[in-house]
């Protein structure tokens, strides 16, 4: 019989994946940064965080305007119809029996 080649085991094996360690990498990001890169980042960011502040107050503003003017605004049946009932109607319905105006001005009937 031939030689079984046993399959290698490497799962438990991990592999460096660079030849630095951590913190070295650490200290080589450190050491590229410059102070003057470090300024021109935090300018960047203190722009955007201005530009965000702008347009979060123009939101702001918007959303105080509309939560006055629909304070004041009231209410309206927009689009809606008006469930009116006309003289014409109401004479028909008494007509009939089917409403008492004695009752319906609060007078007490027997």
């Amino acid at each position: 019989m031939a030689d079984k080649e046993e399959p290698a085991d490497d799962a438990g094996k991990e592999e460096p994946a660079d030849d630095k360690p951590a913190d070295e990498e650490k200290k080589d990001e450190e050491e590229d940064s410059s102070p003057s890169d470090l300024v021109d980042k935090a300018n960047e960011a203190a722009e955007r965080l201005e530009t965000a502040t702008k347009e979060l107050n123009k939101s702001l503003a918007r959303q105080e305007k509309l939560a006055v003017e629909t304070t004041l605004g009231g209410t309206t049946n927009a689009g809606q119809p008006a469930n009116k009932e006309t003289d014409e109607e109401y004479a028909d319905k008494v007509a009939k029996g089917e409403a008492n105006p004695l009752e319906d001005d609060g007078f007490k009937t027997q």
